[in-house]
């Protein structure tokens, strides 16, 4: 655990090092944030790189089974500000991307602290996808980033 801030000079609260539980200094969980299980889940970059797509989810994603998918957004959106709603698209990764969504079975975009998080299933054997997220902060901003998923049998 981590402080994050002292709140007064008698109580300080602390984190983990996800941000996903609270405690008190003696030790005590008192909050939860918890994780879907069995997630896959990379974290936003403060600007998508120059030098194109570099995020990408591992392992691969097994043709024909639903995997959980998230993008957590806590390097981009400012301490204090959540997130309100967001989007998930999934485009080939070929030049120029093809918007895919339609093929895939996607499942609802919920929001979970600052990440988003999907269950998806569908995709072709051998081929590379852009899962295209888009946060929507509560002061009205949209964040979008991509990562790269390719779907292939694990091994």
């Amino acid at each position: 655990m981590k402080p994050l801030r002292q709140l007064s000079y008698r109580a300080e609260t602390m984190v983990d090092q996800q941000g996903l539980m609270l405690a008190d200094p003696n030790g005590f969980v008192i909050g939860r944030n918890s994780v879907p299980a069995n997630v896959r889940l990379i974290y936003a970059l403060a600007t998508n790189s120059q030098s194109g797509l570099q995020q990408r989810y591992l392992p691969p994603h097994p043709p024909g089974e639903s995997c959980s998918f998230g993008m957590d957004f806590s390097a981009v959106i400012a301490l204090g500000v959540g997130i309100a709603s967001g989007t998930l698209n999934i485009y080939t990764n070929v030049v120029p991307p093809v918007d895919v969504t339609a093929s895939w079975t996607v499942g609802p975009v919920t929001v979970l602290g600052r990440a988003l998080y999907a269950t998806l299933s569908g995709g072709v054997a051998s081929t590379d996808y852009q899962l295209r997220w888009a946060a929507t902060d509560t002061q009205g901003n949209v964040w979008p980033r991509w990562g790269l998923l390719l779907v292939a049998a694990t091994s």
